[in-house]
């Protein structure tokens, strides 16, 4: 997220047009994607609307 330009308290709008309803929807709309795979991120930050371009890397072990 910090990579994407994405900040606390920014909220996300959709992902390549799809529309984000909470966590559970942001989740669903990269779970079938795979790293390298490019993706729009709509954002409201600060009342204005964002688009920030991100390249979706492996998620790290934990």
């Amino acid at each position: 997220a910090d990579v994407a330009g994405i900040k606390v308290d920014d909220v996300v709008l959709s992902v390549n047009g799809e529309p984000i309803t909470g966590q559970a929807g942001l989740v669903a709309a990269i779970r079938d994607r795979s790293p390298g795979d490019k993706v729009e991120i709509e954002i409201l930050r600060a009342g204005e609307r964002v688009t920030v371009s991100a390249t979706l890397v492996a998620r790290a072990s934990e």
